[in-house]
């Protein structure tokens, strides 16, 4: 929070041209105790363009013993549609809103509502996909829940043949260091399963939505027209007005480093379109590490 006890804010705005390919894949936004914070972000997508975006929080510097000590919280997602290129993007109402918004009346149960099942969650992060180059994301996405899942439902945490369960709070499993397999990409329950270090939730959901149609609102059926004259070997895309489908992904974890490794497994297949592949520079391990508690004396600048 600034000195005048106004909160920091932060907008954005992505305006992705036809075929094009947006992917905003930040760190996590980390709050300190008793800040306050809002932001926005919009992303207008012309006809056959493609977009990903990551909004994640951290409960703070819980290493010094931060969890969910922040003032307040809002950060807002906007997706439009665009019909046309010429269309004013003011003129179109947003198909889908993404938000979260943390008062600070509700500061003392914060910690109770993001602790589901007894676990201390330091990280929630949501998603929006959609577009003809995501594809593969949200097959990775659809794949991940049915692993996180998998491994909740058989009691997965010890994650992977022989090893312990693993309590970061407990300090129980070292890390196991091996940089030339840390930043490859994950294949399926036996990898992606056994990297991850504590518990996580996660759902996704395709979501249909209309050209410029207000949140909400059910596509519109195109009316009957006739049959085009124009030669099969014409090229033809899909009309503006067609429904598409938005992917929105939502996930709580007990650790952000187990974060990181979820969103590299996701989004490596954009690899070959990016050239590299998002947070592979965050990951220096196979497994997730315990994070070290800081032992801090009231008189530590921090």
């Amino acid at each position: 929070m600034k000195p005048d006890k106004q909160p920091s804010r932060h907008s954005m705005r992505g305006c992705v041209d036809e075929g094009a390919l947006l992917v905003y894949a930040p760190d996590p936004l980390v709050p300190f105790a008793h800040s306050a914070y809002v932001g926005t972000q919009r992303f207008e997508l012309q006809p056959g363009a493609s977009l990903v975006t990551v909004d994640w929080l951290s409960s703070g510097r819980a290493s010094c013993g931060e969890r969910w000590a922040f003032e307040s919280y809002e950060s807002r997602t906007e997706l439009r549609l665009m019909p046309e290129r010429s269309t004013n993007p003011d003129s179109v109402p947003p198909v889908l809103v993404e938000a979260l918004h943390l008062p600070r009346a509700g500061l003392a149960l914060r910690a109770v509502g993001f602790d589901i099942g007894g676990v201390a969650r330091d990280a929630t992060v949501s998603m929006v996909v959609v577009g003809p180059r995501t594809t593969e994301v949200v097959a990775r996405l659809h794949d991940a829940a049915a692993i996180i899942a998998q491994r909740r439902r058989g009691g997965g945490l010890e994650g992977g043949a022989g090893r312990p369960q693993r309590d970061a709070r407990e300090g129980r499993m070292p890390s196991i260091l091996k940089d030339d397999a840390a930043t490859a990409a994950s294949e399926g329950e036996g990898t992606l399963g056994a990297m991850l270090l504590g518990d996580l939730m996660l759902g996704v959901c395709d979501v249909e939505v209309g050209v410029g149609a207000a949140p909400g609102s059910a596509p519109s059926a195109a009316p009957d027209s006739a049959p085009s004259t124009a030669p099969d070997s014409a090229p033809r895309t899909a009309s503006a007005s067609a429904p598409r489908t938005v992917t929105v992904a939502r996930l709580v974890a007990e650790h952000n480093e187990d974060v990181y490794r979820l969103l590299h497994y996701c989004l490596s297949p954009l690899q070959g379109t990016l050239g590299t592949t998002p947070y592979s520079d965050r990951i220096h391990a196979v497994v997730a590490a315990p994070p070290t508690k800081l032992e801090v004396s009231a008189t530590d600048d921090l």
